[in-house]
């Protein structure tokens, strides 16, 4: 009795998460939180009465249902909102740089907010938390900055095709962009006093980042450089265009990405060798764990590279302690967190979805795959990650699909090539800046990472050019995406099922 009580309460657990999700995926698509606060109350209220007169226990399952799709949507119905009776026009105040720029070919992206009492706006509500410049290359700015600013405020655009970038922004708190801005920068003692230890933290942690990132350009040229400092720190926005535009076609930007797929990726490679090399499986999981944590804190520990690093960590904290394929809820659970706290990720942050998605699918394909596929001797490890990426790639294709509207043939082979020399590169990456200050030792190692960078985008580049490396799928759209993942879902269930078989005649 008692385990049939616990089933129950996984169901139910369950059931409320998924309707959790789906309240706020439909939601996202509609336009009035008070419509669907009243419609919703009014059917709880049904339930309720229905649930009291009848006392009957199975109604707590419907129950559960539609409290959680009710709280998802007006959670997310709170966030839209907030997209309203945004101001538009001339701006100006003192202002603070509350994220650290992102450079790209021809512009930086800086993500300032108001200081307190210094806007020249009659009402606050008028700016919303913070907002987004478009500003030249030079002067660079620094996280923490106090600025003089002038621009046109202005509402993003909402849709580029099937991209909703003013939903997309605001999961940041970003509602505004500022246009043709005047910056000037503030020089006084004041700009200190304002720091919180956070702000402290956080801006001792980009000054060494930029500190890395000059040593990697000073010894490596260019694209090598950019391409290590993705590695390293995170980041495409430093790859030249067409370098860039290569790792998308051949489906390996996500190396150069904070992603969770590329965290796991990673990470399994870490605990393979670590393995190798002696080390338990336990102190192997400590090890990346540790990688992972180090990484985050390097990159400033942005929302969506937390939020990686959690997908990222539960995957290898299963497959270390051999619960990977009933691991799925876990991923559901922090997956219904993350999105409680940031309605607006699950439908308009495509980064989220994918980490999601490619988590999923190494849960529940990877398994299969390695059980009916995988060797005694895998040498370096190749079959694991190859195995590794078309498990990910099957959970992430409907999606990359419907939001891109192209698919890489030569993505698994391009991974395959790419992906289990990374750590290698990183550790080469590492000891070249290790030893940046003793130039023989520096010159040698600055070699060897030169020519492995310069194989591995020569390697993109060649493969980018063969034929099938875009394929266009125009026309794919919403629903074809969902009969996608039901299919899936179908796969996972046989797959389960002969599992169970396969148990119970052993």
């Amino acid at each position: 009795m008692k385990t049939k009580v616990n089933l129950a309460y996984h169901q139910l657990f369950l059931y409320f998460n998924l309707s959790f999700l789906a309240g706020v995926a439909t939601n996202s698509f509609l336009t009035g939180v008070s419509q669907w606060f009243w419609f919703s109350a009014l059917g709880l209220a049904l339930v309720l009465l229905v649930l009291i007169f009848s006392q009957s226990t199975w109604l707590i399952f419907p129950l559960a249902i539609f409290s959680g799709f009710w709280i998802g949507g007006y959670l997310v119905g709170g966030e839209i909102e907030k997209l309203d009776n945004l101001y538009e026009g001339n701006f100006s105040a003192a202002v603070k740089v509350v994220r650290e720029p992102e450079e790209r070919e021809r512009y930086q992206q800086v993500i300032v907010a108001p200081v307190d009492g210094e806007s020249d706006l009659e009402k606050e509500t008028l700016i919303r938390k913070r907002v987004l410049v478009f500003a030249p290359l030079k002067p660079s700015y620094q996280y923490g900055e106090e600025l003089k600013l002038k621009c046109e405020l202005k509402k993003p655009d909402s849709q580029l095709g099937r991209f909703n970038y003013q939903r997309f922004l605001a999961k940041n708190g970003v509602y505004q962009v500022c246009n043709n801005p005047q910056i000037i920068k503030v020089e006084s003692t004041k700009k200190e006093l304002s720091f919180s230890w956070k702000d402290g933290l956080l801006s001792n942690i980009f000054k060494f980042r930029r500190f890395l990132e000059g040593r990697i350009n000073q010894l490596l040229p260019q694209p090598e450089s950019a391409y290590l400092a993705g590695l390293l720190l995170g980041g495409e926005g430093r790859l030249p265009e067409k370098v860039a535009e290569n790792f998308r076609l051949t489906g390996t930007t996500h190396v150069v990405a904070v992603s969770g797929s590329n965290i796991a990726i990673v990470s399994q490679i870490l605990i393979l060798i670590a393995i190798a090399i002696g080390l338990w499986r336990w102190q192997a999981f400590g090890l990346a764990i540790t990688g992972i944590a180090l990484f985050v804190v390097m990159i400033g520990a942005p929302a969506s590279a937390i939020r990686a690093a959690i997908m990222g960590g539960l995957l290898i904290w299963a497959t270390s302690a051999g619960r990977l394929t009933d691991s799925g809820r876990a991923v559901l659970w922090a997956a219904v967190i993350m999105t409680a706290f940031s309605p607006l990720i699950l439908v308009y942050d495509v980064g989220f979805q994918l980490s999601v998605m490619a988590t999923l699918g190494i849960i529940y394909f990877y398994p299969y795959f390695k059980e009916k596929w995988a060797v005694e001797n895998d040498f370096l490890g190749l079959r694991s990650v190859f195995f590794l990426t078309l498990s990910a790639q099957i959970g992430v294709f409907g999606i990359l699909v419907y939001n891109f509207e192209t698919f890489s043939l030569i993505s698994l082979p391009a991974n395959l090539i790419i992906v289990p020399f990374i750590p290698f590169i990183m550790s080469l990456g590492g000891l070249m800046l290790l030893t940046s200050f003793y130039w023989p030792l520096s010159q040698f190692f600055s070699w060897l990472t030169f020519f492995a960078l310069k194989m591995q985008i020569w390697v993109v580049d060649f493969l980018a050019k063969a034929p099938g490396a875009k394929l266009s799928l125009e026309g794919l759209g919403f629903w074809w995406m969902i009969g996608y993942y039901v299919l899936l879902i179908l796969i996972i269930n046989e797959i389960g099922k002969g599992r169970k078989r396969r148990f119970k005649s052993n």
